[in-house]
């Protein structure tokens, strides 16, 4: 199985950005990749292989992922983290951490199915500590609620993530 990489949607500090009714199809390391900003992921269809999540949700900010459907996607389905520290494409401005970020996200009424990859394929993953953000004082506040997680490996996980 290989990736073909890059992102079907990538959002950096965007805010009030509402990404609905789409259809997302395999070929993306990441489906959709949300950064420090607030957004709002309503109804899509996402299926094939990802390298990582499908629908990725990284702070500081408010995002809301509903009613979406998540097949056969990537190791996470839904993935929430404090902040990360990504390298961005060419010719985007950098994102510096800051020193503390907080991030909240709603997820309810989705339906995530068959995230069997390994080493950890979960349907929601929250986690404390964002992909290159170790010393990033992080806290994400999360309502997950009202959806349907069939054949992932894992259903939900909330862990410490990438200390």
């Amino acid at each position: 199985m290989v990736d073909a990489g890059g992102q079907a949607l990538l959002a950096l500090r965007a805010t009030g950005l509402t990404i609905r009714g789409n259809r997302f199809e395999g070929g993306f390391t990441e489906s959709l990749d949300l950064r420090a900003g607030s957004s709002d992921v309503i109804e899509n269809h996402l299926s094939g292989t990802a390298g990582t999540c499908d629908i990725c949700l990284a702070g500081p900010g408010t995002f809301l992922a509903q009613g979406n459907i998540l097949l056969a996607g990537g190791i996470p389905g839904i993935a929430v983290s404090p902040t990360v520290s990504i390298p961005e494409p060419a010719g985007v401005e950098p994102f510096v951490l800051p020193a503390m970020a907080q991030t909240f996200a709603n997820i309810r009424e989705n339906v995530v199915q068959d995230h069997q990859r390994t080493p950890v394929g979960v349907g929601i993953r929250i986690d404390a500590v964002g992909v290159g953000a170790a010393n990033v004082h992080g806290t994400v506040s999360a309502d997950v609620e009202d959806n349907a997680l069939y054949y992932n490996r894992f259903g939900i996980i909330v862990h410490a993530a990438f200390p």
